[in-house]
């Protein structure tokens, strides 16, 4: 994942949000080597943690109401691509049963962390 990026987006349930930063993401999936032994299992869940200005989008808030409710469609599926300046893909992921699971605001930034059953390279 040495991949960097102009912009980061989230796409799911025909909505997309733009993210300025990748904060961080642990528990990839990645497929066997040559040895054929599978990959180790990550510590706690695959996570993903991206960063964007605050704004009003009310997409992100509507899924976390779902998740504060445990409602069974609060899990989603997910698809992270990372984008260069021009808006091409330059790396893709998919979320499975992802959980919009915290949201932080300092000084106007916005801080959004994801959860999931597995992250797999597209």
């Amino acid at each position: 994942m040495a991949t960097t990026a102009a912009s980061y987006v989230l796409s799911f349930d025909s909505t997309s949000v733009t993210f300025s930063a990748l904060v961080s993401m642990s528990g990839v999936t990645t497929p066997p080597t040559g040895s054929g032994s599978p990959p180790p299992a990550p510590h706690g869940p695959p996570t993903v943690v991206l960063s964007r200005p605050h704004d009003s989008n009310i997409d992100l808030a509507k899924w976390q109401t779902l998740v504060r409710l445990d409602e069974p469609s609060s899990r989603r599926e997910c698809t992270l691509r990372f984008l260069d300046a021009t808006g091409q893909t330059l790396q893709a992921y998919t979320l499975y049963n992802a959980l919009f699971s915290a949201t932080q605001v300092v000084g106007g930034t916005e801080t959004d962390t994801f959860v999931c059953d597995q992250i797999v390279p597209d």
